[in-house]
């Protein structure tokens, strides 16, 4: 029965990487645990892609616009490239695109 919802030990994470941060930059690794018991206590990471600028305020609500270009792109039509992934198994984030800003549009 999977009555128990993962804990995040490390609560809510804000990682800051270099702007030089090449592809296959090691930023995080998320940690979880599950207290259910055998298929229950299975976990998988994914990171979302905020869609628009209203989901940005809620993860980051300071740099909202930011937010946006960080996590997908320079524009919403660019967010199917994403700059960033997570290993489903392990929790471990890297950097999968350049992370130079003079790129990012303003």
């Amino acid at each position: 029965f999977n009555d128990n919802a993962p804990v995040f030990p490390d609560g809510d994470l804000l990682e800051y990487v270099s702007e030089n941060a090449t592809a296959d930059t090691p930023v995080v690794t998320v940690r979880a645990t599950d207290q259910d018991a055998g298929e229950n206590a299975a976990l998988a990471f994914a990171l979302l892609t905020p869609s628009s600028e209203v989901e940005c305020a809620q993860v980051c609500p300071t740099q909202a616009p930011r937010c946006q270009k960080l996590f997908s792109g320079p524009s919403p039509s660019n967010a199917s490239t994403p700059r960033f992934a997570i290993a489903p198994l392990t929790g471990a984030v890297t950097s999968i695109a350049s992370l130079d800003r003079e790129s990012i549009p303003e």
